[in-house]
């Protein structure tokens, strides 16, 4: 039960997470490099399990409206198998992957 709470609880902040991001890559008046927003909701396919790349792989529950990820034509219900070449495994593993990239 812990579980399924905690994982729930980490759908719907990355949830959150996602579709905040583009808040933050706003131009800034110092000219940073800021990090990569693709405007995704992201998650499993089924909420009440948990998050298993075979049987309830990362998907694609939401695209921002004018987005980096609307841009590059992501729907929802893709599912999220690799990115940069490295397998998906998660929903916040996709999240920490793309933060890294510099927008």
């Amino acid at each position: 039960m812990l579980k399924r709470l905690t994982t729930l609880m980490t759908t719907r902040l990355l949830f959150a997470a996602l579709l905040l991001a583009p808040i933050a890559a706003w131009p800034q008046a110092d000219d940073l490099p800021r990090h990569a927003a693709i405007g995704l909701a992201v998650g499993p396919v089924d909420l009440a399990k948990p998050e298993d790349p075979e049987h309830n792989p990362p998907t694609v529950q939401m695209v921002v409206p004018g987005g980096a990820g609307e841009a590059a034509g992501f729907q929802p219900g893709d599912i999220l198998r690799r990115l940069d070449g490295a397998p998906v495994a998660s929903s916040t593993g996709f999240a920490r992957a793309i933060g890294r990239h510099i927008a």
